[in-house]
């Protein structure tokens, strides 16, 4: 790692609890690394919690924005307080995590090294606020689909966009042995594993797809209102199991389904998901909706792919019925990760290697 004293090196971390555990991965591989790391973990609806405001207010619009304001200004003056007394070398957040623009503008205004890892694109309203203005106050943004960069450079020309791809956790994603996964009652012959995203337009996405092979052996794991979704689509019912899995029992998941389903969140429209390599290296078999990038990493003897739903019907009973033909993809996607650098702790280093070298 090159001249980097690890020891020395101060790090500032915006926990915003993701169920899909990236920056708690980080945050590790962090302390593994033996960085003097300081985190501040985003308070969310608890933040309201703590101070008794009763959650019908916030349906009130009016009120809703002026409990934001109050809760963002209340969040950032701590986050500043916190930065100006720990003086980091970096301060290191995923997308904008409750942030405000002028908090980033006084962090990079102090000489630290600002840097984002964006995971969900900057202009997408129904996520994100300031997010956009914030785009010119860090120093890099590692970003993860390849459209977006004509876009971001037009805001923010003296930012250094560094295109980036997820990583896997190899502490909670490894093959198991046959005797852990027989004794599970997790199991599927097709499984889906991820959040109905609340009752929205992406959520309804995944269902429409899942809905179409609902009865071919299909079982869903996820939180965020499945139910929700069975007014419309009544096969799901039946086919949801249980809420979001912890990632020791995702890894059993994995391995104990003939097939994994892997639907991406529809706003990428070009880039592919963690899961992918999560499966991969659980060595289990998938099939993806398909997107462009996932072949720029995978040779596509290396994992099966879907773009219509006749398509992956056809796919699913094919390896249902042909069990050795699933063989060549597990084993040549298992050796695909295996040689990449796409763990938690590869990503460090390629962060830090581009930001400090």
């Amino acid at each position: 790692m090159g001249n980097i004293d690890f020891s020395k090196l101060k790090i500032y971390l915006i926990n915003q609890g993701w169920s899909g555990g990236t920056f708690s991965f980080f945050e590790q591989e962090f302390i593994d690394f033996g960085c003097q790391l300081k985190v501040y973990r985003i308070p969310g609806w608890n933040f309201f919690r703590q101070r008794f405001i009763p959650t019908k207010l916030l349906t009130i619009d009016f009120t809703k924005k002026r409990l934001d304001r109050y809760y963002r200004e209340t969040i950032n003056k701590d986050i500043l307080n916190e930065v100006k007394s720990f003086k980091p070398d970096i301060f290191f957040v995923q997308n904008e995590s409750d942030l405000l623009p002028e908090t980033i503008c006084e962090i990079k205004n102090l000489g630290v090294i600002t840097v984002n890892l964006n995971g969900d694109y900057a202009f997408d309203s129904s996520r994100f606020k300031y997010f956009p203005i914030m785009l010119k106050y860090y120093d890099f943004v590692f970003y993860g689909e390849k459209i977006w960069i004509d876009n971001y450079l037009r805001v923010a020309p003296n930012t250094k966009f560094i295109k980036t791809v997820g990583a896997y956790c190899e502490k909670y994603f490894f093959p198991l042995d046959k005797e852990i996964l027989s004794k599970s009652d997790i199991k599927a012959d097709i499984s889906f594993a991820g959040t109905a995203y609340g009752f929205k337009a992406e959520g309804q996405y995944r269902a429409e797809i899942l809905n179409s092979v609902a009865d071919l052996g299909l079982k869903i794991w996820g939180s965020d209102a499945w139910e929700r979704y069975f007014g419309y689509f009544p096969k799901l019912k039946n086919c949801y199991v249980g809420k979001t899995l912890p990632f020791q029992d995702l890894n059993i998941l994995y391995q104990n389904s003939i097939i994994n389903l892997n639907i991406t969140n529809p706003q990428c429209l070009t880039a592919f998901q963690q899961r992918t390599f999560e499966i991969a290296t659980a060595g289990a078999f998938q099939i993806a909706d398909y997107k462009e990038e996932i072949f720029e990493y995978f040779n596509t003897d290396e994992i099966e792919t879907f773009k219509i739903v006749e398509e992956l019907k056809d796919k699913l009973k094919f390896y249902i019925n042909n069990p050795l033909k699933r063989i060549p993809f597990i084993d040549k996607s298992y050796a695909r990760v295996q040689s990449s650098k796409n763990t938690y702790k590869d990503k460090i280093l390629e962060y830090l290697n581009t930001i400090l070298l």
